[in-house]
Protein backbone atom coordinates (compact mmCIF):
# COMPACT_ATOMS: atom_id res chain seq x y z
CA UNK A 1 0.00 0.00 0.00
CA UNK A 2 1.38 3.40 -0.90
CA UNK A 3 0.82 6.21 1.67
CA UNK A 4 2.69 8.44 -0.04
CA UNK A 5 1.04 12.04 -1.01
CA UNK A 6 -0.42 12.72 -4.90
CA UNK A 7 0.01 16.06 -6.52
CA UNK A 8 -3.12 17.33 -5.42
CA UNK A 9 -2.57 16.04 -1.93
CA UNK A 10 0.44 18.09 -1.77
CA UNK A 11 -0.81 21.17 -3.35
CA UNK A 12 -3.77 21.35 -0.89
CA UNK A 13 -1.28 20.96 2.00
CA UNK A 14 0.80 23.85 0.65
CA UNK A 15 -2.50 25.31 0.27
CA UNK A 16 -3.49 24.98 3.87
CA UNK A 17 0.76 25.64 5.54
CA UNK A 18 0.46 28.89 4.10
CA UNK A 19 -2.51 29.74 4.71
CA UNK A 20 -2.20 28.95 8.68
CA UNK A 21 1.23 30.76 8.20
CA UNK A 22 -0.12 34.00 6.81
CA UNK A 23 -3.61 34.06 8.64
CA UNK A 24 -2.43 32.35 12.18
CA UNK A 25 0.62 34.11 12.73
CA UNK A 26 1.95 37.01 15.11
CA UNK A 27 -0.23 39.37 13.35
CA UNK A 28 -3.62 37.16 14.21
CA UNK A 29 -1.66 36.88 17.90
CA UNK A 30 -1.46 40.79 17.89
CA UNK A 31 -4.83 41.27 16.79
CA UNK A 32 -6.68 38.88 19.06
CA UNK A 33 -4.31 40.63 22.05
CA UNK A 34 -5.92 44.15 21.03
CA UNK A 35 -9.38 42.91 23.23
CA UNK A 36 -8.16 44.60 26.67
CA UNK A 37 -9.69 41.42 28.13
CA UNK A 38 -7.62 38.83 25.64
CA UNK A 39 -10.84 37.26 24.85
CA UNK A 40 -12.75 37.42 21.83
CA UNK A 41 -16.48 36.22 21.45
CA UNK A 42 -15.46 32.76 19.93
CA UNK A 43 -13.57 32.14 23.35
CA UNK A 44 -16.39 33.35 25.32
CA UNK A 45 -18.93 31.63 23.60
CA UNK A 46 -16.50 28.11 23.58
CA UNK A 47 -16.12 28.50 27.04
CA UNK A 48 -20.23 29.18 27.47
CA UNK A 49 -21.15 26.10 25.79
CA UNK A 50 -18.15 24.05 27.72
CA UNK A 51 -19.38 24.99 30.98
CA UNK A 52 -22.98 24.35 29.95
CA UNK A 53 -21.86 21.07 28.86
CA UNK A 54 -20.23 20.19 32.46
CA UNK A 55 -23.33 21.57 34.34
CA UNK A 56 -25.43 19.69 31.94
CA UNK A 57 -23.38 16.25 32.35
CA UNK A 58 -23.83 16.07 36.18
CA UNK A 59 -27.24 17.44 36.75
CA UNK A 60 -29.96 14.81 37.55
CA UNK A 61 -32.46 17.38 36.64
CA UNK A 62 -35.06 17.91 33.76
CA UNK A 63 -35.88 21.32 34.23
CA UNK A 64 -31.91 22.20 34.67
CA UNK A 65 -30.53 19.80 32.21
CA UNK A 66 -33.00 21.31 28.88
CA UNK A 67 -32.20 25.13 29.52
CA UNK A 68 -28.70 24.26 29.86
CA UNK A 69 -29.00 22.13 26.46
CA UNK A 70 -30.59 25.53 25.01
CA UNK A 71 -27.87 27.52 26.36
CA UNK A 72 -25.01 25.43 25.10
CA UNK A 73 -26.48 24.88 21.51
CA UNK A 74 -27.13 28.79 21.43
CA UNK A 75 -23.31 29.24 22.59
CA UNK A 76 -22.16 26.60 20.25
CA UNK A 77 -23.28 27.77 17.05
CA UNK A 78 -22.37 31.08 18.15
CA UNK A 79 -18.86 30.07 18.81
CA UNK A 80 -19.20 28.03 15.06
CA UNK A 81 -20.75 30.73 13.08
CA UNK A 82 -17.71 33.02 14.43
CA UNK A 83 -15.21 31.33 13.99
CA UNK A 84 -16.52 30.32 10.22
CA UNK A 85 -17.12 33.79 9.44
CA UNK A 86 -13.70 34.75 10.45
CA UNK A 87 -12.05 31.97 8.33
CA UNK A 88 -14.22 33.20 5.20
CA UNK A 89 -13.54 36.71 6.07
CA UNK A 90 -9.46 35.96 6.12
CA UNK A 91 -8.76 33.39 4.04
CA UNK A 92 -7.47 34.93 0.37
CA UNK A 93 -9.95 35.16 -2.05
CA UNK A 94 -8.53 33.17 -4.61
CA UNK A 95 -8.59 30.10 -2.71
CA UNK A 96 -11.43 30.61 -0.07
CA UNK A 97 -12.98 27.48 -1.23
CA UNK A 98 -10.01 25.53 -0.62
CA UNK A 99 -9.52 26.93 3.29
CA UNK A 100 -12.93 26.81 4.16
CA UNK A 101 -13.27 23.54 2.75
CA UNK A 102 -9.96 22.49 4.98
CA UNK A 103 -11.25 24.32 8.28
CA UNK A 104 -14.54 22.56 7.41
CA UNK A 105 -13.39 19.16 7.34
CA UNK A 106 -10.71 19.89 10.66
CA UNK A 107 -13.42 21.28 12.88
CA UNK A 108 -15.65 18.54 11.90
CA UNK A 109 -13.23 15.88 12.47
CA UNK A 110 -12.35 17.12 15.29
CA UNK A 111 -15.93 16.58 16.51
CA UNK A 112 -15.93 12.83 15.66
CA UNK A 113 -12.47 12.63 17.51
CA UNK A 114 -14.42 13.48 20.63
CA UNK A 115 -17.49 11.52 20.12
CA UNK A 116 -14.48 8.58 20.19
CA UNK A 117 -12.66 9.59 23.19
CA UNK A 118 -16.09 10.58 25.25
CA UNK A 119 -17.33 7.26 24.43
CA UNK A 120 -14.71 5.56 25.25
CA UNK A 121 -13.85 6.64 27.79
CA UNK A 122 -17.80 6.29 29.32
CA UNK A 123 -17.23 2.84 28.84
CA UNK A 124 -14.62 3.34 31.29
CA UNK A 125 -15.79 5.89 34.17
CA UNK A 126 -19.56 5.97 32.85
CA UNK A 127 -21.15 8.91 30.04
CA UNK A 128 -21.67 11.42 32.35
CA UNK A 129 -18.39 11.41 34.01
CA UNK A 130 -16.70 11.44 30.33
CA UNK A 131 -18.72 14.15 29.21
CA UNK A 132 -18.13 16.17 31.98
CA UNK A 133 -14.63 15.75 31.92
CA UNK A 134 -14.10 16.18 28.18
CA UNK A 135 -16.41 19.84 28.66
CA UNK A 136 -14.13 20.52 31.73
CA UNK A 137 -11.06 20.04 29.30
CA UNK A 138 -12.09 22.48 26.63
CA UNK A 139 -13.21 24.96 29.43
CA UNK A 140 -9.87 24.63 30.53
CA UNK A 141 -8.16 24.84 27.19
CA UNK A 142 -9.73 28.16 26.65
CA UNK A 143 -9.19 29.86 30.07
CA UNK A 144 -5.54 28.85 29.16
CA UNK A 145 -5.54 30.80 26.03
CA UNK A 146 -7.20 33.44 27.07
CA UNK A 147 -4.76 33.70 30.10
CA UNK A 148 -2.02 33.57 27.82
CA UNK A 149 -3.91 36.12 25.26
CA UNK A 150 -4.22 38.25 28.26
CA UNK A 151 -0.52 37.91 29.31
CA UNK A 152 0.53 39.05 25.36
CA UNK A 153 -1.82 42.29 25.51
CA UNK A 154 -0.22 42.96 28.93
CA UNK A 155 3.04 42.52 27.76
CA UNK A 156 2.51 45.03 24.25
CA UNK A 157 3.64 44.60 20.60
CA UNK A 158 5.45 40.85 20.23
CA UNK A 159 8.71 40.79 18.31
CA UNK A 160 8.59 40.16 15.04
CA UNK A 161 9.04 36.50 13.97
CA UNK A 162 12.22 35.74 11.39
Amino acid sequence: MDFTYDEEQLALQEVARTALERECGPDLLRQLADDPTGITPALWSTLVYGASTVFFAVSHDYLVAAPLLVIGGIANLAALSITQTVVQLRAPREKRGQVIGLYSTGANGMRIGSGFTVGLFGVVVGLRPALALSAAALCACVLLLAVYLAVVARRGPLAEAT
